[in-house]
């Protein structure tokens, strides 16, 4: 009874701290300094560890679920109603939405194109970052439709498109105890999702665009748990049509429609996505090969909070690492399609992979480490491998120290926590990229502790869960 309790006390002061970061119900409509919102964002994480012990450990009553994911919800609605906090990305979002709706191909055309003059709306277009205005969009046809619907709704777009990223993301919740239950596992666990401070900050504050590709990865699981492959491969379609990430799903769900259902179950889900991608594409076929543009920039260019990729890199150059990073990947997944097979394990295994894809990514904005959350409890709930899902947790709070970076590259002012800057300006001059080396290390240091544990365990796929550790 104390334990249920305690797990009501810390939702409520969750909600709070997260209400105060979000500024919620004030009067100014700018959002917190950085400074003041990272060190609330410290504190609901903190808050969000200790829920997340008696998740489980604990077996909650009914009514204290209830209270949470009440809870969960009322921080996305409170956050939602504060300021918008600001992110180069929405602009971009917006403008291929905008060029979209009048009728012209965002695949066709970079923002910079005298093409798009007719419709060259300036409160959209000096929202973008010039230094990007060359390069044509790298959001797939269901994020930019979604866009342009944003941009033709009543009221601000902006707000729009934050509502529909957090829609997005109260699917994913729903989804997510749907799919715990059809594996028998406990849906408090789905917590572990809804309760986190990261999807707050990037969805409902940020509008991160992620947030689409979420609910349709795993209506893509579940779907296939269900038998329905043909579905399974629309919807996992669907998924890569936002974000060409959810294309890791790929191989995982084949394999599992082949070693769980039958040959030609596979088949039908190959069937499903293939179809869907070039259904999805057909409209945009004018921009022919071209329509890659925006991707192969955005693969070839970006570098952001990388944590082995730079490493590989200053060993063999940029194609060695891109070498090295696929032939890890494949690594990865040839470990990963080892040993018991049940949907459970197929989630679990897509978190992990994520994970791997993260580490070795050239660029890993904080809104990536999404993308394994919604498949977290599902490691967590496999013995050898809830190191594996430790990990992803315990980075899920330590990216946001990518923020961090910028009170001190460039300096900018800190009117909260100022007297934290001038030491923090003296550890840069001494060690470069200090916010990486805090980042990455306990992140790194679980992920081994669970390829020891999953090497001593001696056989890949144990099926104890945590309920019997309660």
């Amino acid at each position: 009874m104390a334990r249920q309790a305690v797990a009501v006390v810390l939702g409520a002061l969750l909600l709070v701290a997260i209400a105060a970061g979000a500024q919620w119900g004030v009067s100014s409509r700018a959002p917190l300094p950085i400074d003041l919102h990272l060190a609330l964002l410290g504190v609901a994480f903190l808050l969000y560890a200790a829920v997340l012990v008696l998740i489980l450990r604990t077996e909650l009553a009914r009514p204290v679920m209830q209270w949470l994911m009440l809870a969960a919800i009322l921080a996305r609605l409170v956050t939602l109603a504060g300021p918008h906090r600001a992110n180069g990305d929405v602009g971009r979002y917006l403008w291929d939405g905008h060029v979209l709706a009048h009728g012209y191909n965002p695949y066709a055309h970079a923002p910079a194109d005298a093409a798009l003059d007719p419709i060259r709306a300036p409160f959209l277009y000096q929202a973008l970052n010039p230094d990007y205005n060359h390069i044509r969009t790298v959001y797939g046809p269901v994020a930019v439709t979604v866009f342009a619907v944003c941009t033709r709704l009543p009221g601000n777009p902006e707000s729009n498109l934050r509502a529909a990223m957090t829609l997005a993301d109260v699917a994913t919740i729903i989804l997510i105890v749907l799919l715990l239950r059809q594996c028998g596992l406990p849906e408090s666990w789905s917590l572990v999702y809804a309760l986190n401070p990261l999807l707050l900050d990037a969805f409902a504050q940020r509008g991160q665009v992620d947030a689409l590709m979420l609910p349709l990865m795993v209506a893509a699981v579940l779907s296939l748990a269900r038998k329905r492959p043909l579905l399974s491969g629309i919807l996992l379609a669907a998924a890569v049509l936002v974000k060409a990430a959810a294309l890791v799903c790929l191989p995982i769900l084949f394999w599992a429609d082949w070693s769980i259902h039958r040959r030609n179950e596979a088949t039908r889900l190959a069937i499903g996505f293939a179809g869907t991608i070039i259904l999805g594409c057909m409209p945009f076929v004018s921009a022919g090969l071209s329509a890659f543009d925006g991707l192969r920039v955005y693969a070839s260019q970006w570098r952001a909070n990388a944590a082995l990729f730079p490493v590989l890199e200053a060993l063999t150059g940029p194609t060695g690492a891109r070498v090295l990073v696929t032939l890890c990947l494949v690594a990865a997944l040839l470990w990963l399609v080892r040993g018991r097979r049940d949907f459970a394990g197929v989630s679990a295994r897509l978190a992990l992979l994520f994970a791997a894809l993260l580490l070795l990514a050239p660029a890993v904005f904080p809104w990536y480490l999404t993308w394994p959350l919604p498949f977290v409890p599902f490691a967590l709930a496999r013995r050898p491998w809830r190191w594996f899902g430790a990990a992803i947790l315990v980075w899920t709070a330590t990216s946001l120290l990518w923020y961090a970076r910028f009170l001190v590259y460039p300096p900018v002012d800190s009117p909260y926590l100022s007297a934290l800057v001038p030491p923090l300006r003296a550890a840069c001059a001494r060690m470069p990229e200090p916010w990486r080396v805090i980042e990455y290390l306990p992140v790194l240091a679980l992920a081994l502790v669970g390829v020891w544990r999953v090497r001593r365990s001696r056989r890949f796929s144990a099926c104890d869960t945590i309920i019997e550790d309660r």
